[in-house]
Order: structure tokens, then sequence, then C-alpha cells
């Protein structure tokens, strides 16, 4: 029997199957060493847990500048796809940095109409 429900279940359920076999995989190749600040060309691979689930790809194309790409999706009701261009600033003695920087998303809902969305946003993070 295929209630609403149960398909909803298999879907959560296979959405947190795939996000515990990318964060495994991401946790067997996290590096040793820290940098304050990335070479260019360097790549990262993020992964956002919940709902709604995500993958993140960061690309550094300047020691304290870089382009991210996410894609986060909820099963039932939505889709989207965002890309910024953010400029990282470390603090002293830290590893940390500041992230900010302007980019745009689009997306589609599952839900009502299923419309498309297209805008302008900004990331700005620890």
């Amino acid at each position: 029997m295929n209630r609403p429900d149960a398909v909803s279940w298999r879907r959560g359920l296979a959405g947190w199957l795939l996000a515990g076999l990318l964060a495994g995989l991401l946790v067997a190749t996290l590096p040793v060493r820290l940098h304050a600040q990335e070479p260019p060309g360097r790549l990262a691979l993020g992964l956002q847990v919940g709902d709604p689930a995500g993958i993140l790809l960061k690309v550094h194309r300047h020691p304290t500048r870089a382009y991210t790409l996410l894609a986060s999706w909820d099963f039932d009701a939505a889709a989207s796809v965002h890309l910024h261009r953010v400029r990282e600033i470390p603090f002293d003695r830290s590893p940390l940095r500041l992230l900010a920087g302007p980019g745009v998303f689009t997306g589609r809902s599952f839900r009502g109409d299923g419309a498309w969305q297209l805008g302008a946003g900004a990331l700005l993070g620890v």
C-alpha cells in the first residue's frame, strides 16, 4: 500500500541516508591542517543535514575570494540553487573567517502552482 505519509517517510529516510553517506565521505577526507587563507583553485565540499538538506561546493579563486554553489532540497516542498561570490576576512590568531558576499538564487516549489523563483541575495557568516 502506497499511502502518502509512507511515501513521505521513505523520502525522508532516503535523504537522511544520503546525507549520512556524504557526511562520512566528507569526514574521511578532512585535512589535518587548518589554513588561514586557502590557495586559489582549492575546492571544498560541504553538507547541510536536515530539512531542507543540501550540498555546498566552494571554489577559491583568490586567497580571500571564493564562489559558493549551494543546491538544497526539501523532498516534499521545494528545491533551490544559490550562487554567491564571497570575500573571506580572517580573524587574527583564529581559524575562523568572516564570509560576506552577493549572490543569486533560483528555485521551484512543488506545492501550489509550482512556480519558479529567481532572485538576488547575500551570504553573511562566520
